[in-house]
Formats: C-alpha cells, structure tokens, sequence
C-alpha cells in the first residue's frame, strides 16, 4: 500500500489518504488526484485486484488481526515486539534463540517454494515439488543468498541449521521433506499474520515478490505504520 498520494505525494502528515476501494492498495488524497492518475492506474489496478481476491503473498488482512500481538509465538521460544519495523531494518531475526532462527529461516524458504509453485508456476528441478525426496538443494541455495541474518551466523551455524532442516527438529516440523501452506503456517505459529512476515522476510532476500504483483516494501510501511499506532489506511474511495 503506498504510503502517499499517487498523484500529488501527499502524506498523511498533510492529508487524510483514501484508499482506492478496487485495488485497496494505491492512495489518494482526493477524487480529482485519483481521477487524474486512473489512465495510468487502471493498468495494474485489476491484477492488483485480481491478486487480493486469489488470497496472494501481499493481500492485505483483516485489520482488527493486525492491532495486538500474542505474548508469544506458538513453536517459538521468543517472541520479538515490533516484527514489522525489524523486518524493514532488516534485524528481524536478530535477538532470538538460535533454534527459532533455523526455523523461521526453513519455513520462510518452505513457504516461498509453496508460492513460487502457485502464483509464478515455476518448480525448481530439485526440489519435492517436482518429485524429489527434499528440497535440500534449493534450501542451499536460499542459504548462499541469504545475507547474515543475525550477528552471531557463521558457516559452522549455516551447516547446523541444514541439519536441522533434514532431522535435527525434535518436533520434525521444520523439515525440509515436507512442503508447507500459508494455513500450516498460520495454524502452527497460531498467527494469522506470520505468513506475511516470513514472505516480507523472503522478499529481502529474493529481492522479489511472489507472484509478481505487489511491493513488500510499501506494504511493510503500511504494518509499520499500524504497529506504531497510525490510521487512516482502510478508508476507500471508489472511482466509477
């Protein structure tokens, strides 16, 4: 969702924002500013409509989901405050346990394999999706791309966390034998948003969204701006 008019940049510091009632994600600060841009919003308006109705990576959720948190995760050890502001910082995984990281980071890569294969049509050509006994070879490639995600990661904790993912987990769920879902994902954290937070976590590291629809960076904006207290994001302006 964009954090300023479309049109004119307006911020919610200079204007109350509407949101265009089709998309629900492009912002407006008037009806002339969102008439003046349809021409070229009308380009991506239906696919971003298309892409909240299917349910997909960035749809936005209910907002009365996203304004308290649980005093904990449920299969984590800690839970850390402000999820969207580290996520944007880029220290997400930072302060937490080390087995809670290896987790979060398998099912991140889970998930982003799950979303690849629904919403781009693509299936690595080693991984469960295309018949392969584990999606070993496509976590390691996650992991060689994947940017040092807590101060104390090493090669050493890179290998631990591999094994960890094919049979280190007592519980066996972070297991890279097994594909995942978003409603495993939010039934298993009891969370309804922690599927957005391992696909924003995923954006940063594939540097892309899946589906191609959508910009994770705006819409960490919008979280942060919930997190923080902010309104004014879920009022709609319709056009036709």
């Amino acid at each position: 969702m964009t954090s300023s008019c479309n049109t004119c940049k307006k911020t919610d510091a200079d204007v109350t924002l509407k949101t265009c009632a089709k998309c629900k994600t492009t912002r407006y600060c008037s009806t002339d500013c969102q008439a003046s841009d349809w021409p070229e919003h009308k380009i991506t308006c239906r696919r971003l409509a298309a892409e909240l109705a299917e349910d997909g990576p960035f749809a936005f959720p209910d907002p009365a989901s996203t304004m308290t948190l649980p005093p904990t995760w449920a299969g984590l050890e800690k839970r850390i405050t402000d999820p969207y502001t580290r996520l944007d910082k880029g220290t997400w995984l930072y302060d937490r346990p080390e087995f809670d990281v290896y987790r979060l980071l398998i099912d991140c890569h889970r998930l982003h394999a799950e979303d690849s294969s629904k919403f781009d049509r693509v299936i690595e050509y080693d991984s469960i999706y295309n018949g392969k006994r584990n999606n070993l070879n496509s976590f390691r490639r996650f992991m060689d791309t994947l940017k040092s995600p807590a101060p104390w990661w090493d090669a050493s904790k890179q290998e631990t966390c591999k094994r960890f993912g094919m049979g280190g987990d007592p519980e066996g769920w972070s297991c890279l034998r097994r594909m995942v879902t978003k409603d495993y994902i939010s039934n298993r954290y009891e969370d309804i948003r922690f599927p957005k937070m391992l696909r924003m976590l995923g954006e940063l590291v594939y540097l892309r969204v899946p589906g191609g629809v959508g910009n994770g960076k705006q819409m960490r904006k919008s979280f942060i701006e919930m997190e923080q207290g902010g309104g004014g994001v879920m009022s709609f302006v319709s056009l036709a």
